[in-house]
This record gives structure tokens, sequence and C-alpha cells, in this order.
């Protein structure tokens, strides 16, 4: 996915860490494991970015 295409219907374009960009289902931090000393963030950027910070 990007800015000329567009992911099936019920999923959104995400750039993950070490992955980038995937179709995914929204609210990617339910289901996105961080290490565990880490917070799953979505920074406001297009397509979003999945962030893991400290």
């Amino acid at each position: 996915c990007d800015a000329e295409t567009s992911c099936p219907t019920k999923l959104e374009c995400f750039s993950f860490p070490n992955i980038g960009l995937r179709c995914a289902a929204p609210n990617p931090c339910s289901y996105y494991k961080c290490a565990p000393w880490r917070k799953c963030v979505v920074g406001e950027s297009y397509p979003p970015q999945v962030i893991c910070t400290v």
C-alpha cells in the first residue's frame, strides 16, 4: 500500500518497524507487539507510522 495503492475494505495502510508498509486492521497498537519496555504509538503521518517509543 502507498499513496497510489489503497488497501482492501476494512484495512488501512500502516508503516511498521522493520516491516515497512502493510495493509492491516485499524488500531495496530492493539495487536503489534513492541519490546516490553517500549510503548506502541501511531504517528500522525501518511501513511500512519507505528512507532515503539521508550
